[in-house]
């Protein structure tokens, strides 16, 4: 029987992936420059950890790419405690699997300065048991490294755990090492859709669906 849901946070639990495409180009304009179009198309491609040395490049910026991302980590911190909010009706599944006995473990890509905002804001104490950060632990979400830690820690494997997210490419590390995956459709990101229904086991628009139809049995 599973027993541990794992959460992406950006565009899963949270709505805040339009503030995270808007953060390169608010980072750029502290350095006193606008950024083009063809800038903001490349930046969409190369997304927010890989920006930075193309911006850097382009521009002459008197900064390296570490410090731009923390410039970048500043600014969305200030968007997180003001801004962002829930994804509708997450706190309330989060608060069905915690009566269903179910571990809930955040695993992001984010740093975790974002989940200790996210649990305080929204008062998710209790409801969340643990997070693994890729950006603290200086290790990629699309290897398989970060999974293993958490079977390790919570004494489980693949098969005793499914994954909600809204990338397709962490859903794919995690189909291999034998996670059944949860598409959550971020509505921000159409290009996704896809692509999560092509390797999940499930796709839903929004946490409404899960309360009625629970991806986890009683």
């Amino acid at each position: 029987m599973k027993k541990i849901a794992i959460f992406d946070m950006d565009g899963t639990l949270v709505d805040s992936m339009y503030q995270w495409s808007c953060i390169p180009a608010n980072t750029l304009f502290q350095f006193g420059y606008q950024m083009t179009d063809e800038d903001e198309r490349e930046v969409r491609r190369l997304g927010f950890y890989k920006s930075p040395a193309y911006l850097i490049s382009r521009y002459g910026l008197p900064c390296t790419e570490e410090e731009f991302i923390e410039r970048g980590y500043l600014l969305m911190q200030e968007q997180y405690r003001q801004f962002i909010l829930m994804r509708p009706n997450a706190k309330n599944y989060l608060q069905q699997l915690r009566r269903k006995g179910v571990r809930t473990v955040v695993l992001t890509a984010s740093a975790g300065v974002f989940v200790d905002i996210m649990t305080e804001k929204f008062g998710l104490e209790g409801l969340i048991d643990g997070c693994f950060s890729a950006h603290d632990l200086n290790i990629e979400k699309s290897k398989p490294t970060i999974y293993r830690m958490l079977f390790d820690a919570y004494d489980c494997t693949g098969e005793d755990c499914v994954m909600f997210e809204d990338s397709a490419y962490a859903l794919h590390t995690a189909k291999e090492l034998g996670i059944d995956g949860v598409g959550v459709l971020d509505p921000v990101r159409p290009g996704q859709h896809e692509a999560l229904a092509q390797v999940a086991v499930r796709c839903v628009n929004a946490y409404d669906e899960l309360l009625k139809d629970d991806i986890f049995s009683e």
